[in-house]
């Protein structure tokens, strides 16, 4: 009745994360200031939880726009937390023995399933370590016919 629209959080929302970014960046290093966020640091930021959701976000590209002095954001100027992603997966693609013939949905298909087994099916745990919200992760197992 009151209209309410039901937001998800953030982490569920991570393909929202790079729009939102370049969003804020443009709000604290306005044209024709040359900021970046380079690849790097994009990878984190989405891989990241927020806890404290868009506000977070917000304040990270806040902090790291006043740290890079106009130049580009690293990953090194991005808060302790975020650096402790990159410590426990590295940001390279995963080593498999992937059969080169395959479709990429196929290749996603065959990683998420590995790491859903991994992590004994939890897909709360296989959401976060895959970087994805987990809505997003109960979709892809459903279209995988695991429910």
């Amino acid at each position: 009745r009151g209209g309410w629209l039901h937001l998800p959080p953030l982490r569920e929302r991570t393909e929202d994360i790079p729009l939102l970014a370049d969003r804020f960046l443009n709000e604290f290093c306005p044209p024709p200031l040359r900021c970046t966020i380079d690849e790097a640091a994009r990878t984190l930021l989405r891989r990241y939880h927020y806890p404290g959701n868009i506000r977070e976000l917000r304040s990270v590209i806040q902090s790291a726009v006043n740290l890079a002095q106009g130049g580009a954001i690293t990953s090194e100027l991005l808060p302790a937390p975020f650096r402790e992603i990159q410590k426990t997966r590295p940001l390279g693609p995963p080593e498999n023995d992937l059969d080169p013939g395959l479709s990429l949905a196929e290749v996603e298909k065959t990683y998420i399933l590995q790491v859903y087994q991994q992590l004994q099916q939890n897909k709360s745990r296989t959401a976060r370590r895959l970087g994805i919200g987990l809505n997003t992760l109960r979709r892809k197992l459903v279209a995988f016919g695991i429910d």
